[in-house]
């Protein structure tokens, strides 16, 4: 059967749930979910859609796969062929270019935006060598320069999934977000949670990326309706970063908004700390660049 007219398909999507499409991974899943109860509380239906990406079919690390782009590209081909209207992302995964016809229209930050260590055994990380499982070049670079005695061993999967993996390998722990374990009630887990101003975490880590198409005003209006100002500003400053610096896996980058202030770090040619203020989100982008080319 083929597609229906794009006339008649408004009509039928005006007046039917609106479809929330969502990688199929618990915290995923619970994200959609999230976003299902705020559209609940302003009397609006929906219902949740998994969609599995190439990022979650395949093992390899993100980098070799292509970038960020493999936890993405297939909820957006649904979302361009109508098949959802609505895409729930962690802003992590999402890239500078999204596709021709849509639009990252809301944003949501609920959690804590930290990185966080996870120790299976009572090892002094400061003092004792200590093996990691982490698949983020970042977090391997911060660890390189602030915690020289922990050697980082590339894992990638789920949070349950690398919990699990890096305990049956006898690593000492894991790092991952913050965010993530509190939204799957695993912060009980944490045995330390990394500072921000030194341990920087990815832009927008912890932030929720809503995305529609730029012609469903009945999607986009919803979106407007559970959002809030203040997450808002936030994630376009990250956005606008993560477009300027065309930012991708490849580079281990950190960047945090704290009072009205950026803190950056880039570990590209050894590490680079700096600060910069809000406003000028492009004086960032150009030094970044002009770091990351040092």
């Amino acid at each position: 059967m083929g597609r229906l007219p794009a006339a008649a398909r408004k009509i039928v999507e005006n007046h039917r749930p609106i479809r929330i499409g969502t990688r199929g991974s618990a915290l995923a899943k619970v994200q959609a979910k999230r976003v299902q109860a705020l559209f609940k509380l302003k009397g609006i239906d929906s219902s949740i859609h998994v969609i599995q990406t190439t990022g979650d079919l395949k093992t390899d690390p993100i980098h070799l796969l292509g970038g960020k782009g493999v936890f993405v590209k297939d909820i957006e081909a649904a979302l361009m062929h109508h098949d959802i209207d609505i895409a729930v992302h962690s802003f992590k995964d999402i890239t500078a270019t999204p596709e021709t016809g849509l639009v990252y229209s809301g944003f949501l930050m609920e959690e804590r935006s930290t990185d966080a260590i996870i120790l299976f055994t009572d090892s002094d990380i400061h003092k004792q060598p200590a093996r990691l499982g982490t698949g983020s070049l970042r977090r391997k670079a911060l660890c390189d320069h602030l915690y020289p005695n922990v050697t980082c061993i590339p894992m990638r999967g789920n949070i349950d999934t690398r919990i699990k993996n890096a305990k049956a390998l006898n690593y000492d722990g894991v790092i991952l977000s913050t965010a993530g374990l509190q939204r799957l009630k695993l912060d009980h887990l944490i045995s330390h949670e990394l500072d921000p101003r030194a341990f920087i975490p990815a832009p927008g880590q912890g932030m929720l990326a809503l995305q529609a198409r730029c012609n469903d005003n009945n999607s986009i209006n919803a979106i407007n309706g559970i959002v809030n100002q203040h997450d808002q500003a936030i994630g376009r400053h990250y956005f606008e970063l993560l477009k300027g610096v065309e930012f991708n896996c490849n580079v281990p980058l950190g960047a945090q908004i704290i009072n009205q202030e950026w803190h950056v770090f880039l570990g590209a040619n050894g590490p680079q700390y700096f600060r910069h203020p809000l406003a000028d989100t492009m004086g960032v982008i150009k030094r970044v660049k002009v770091a990351a080319h040092a």
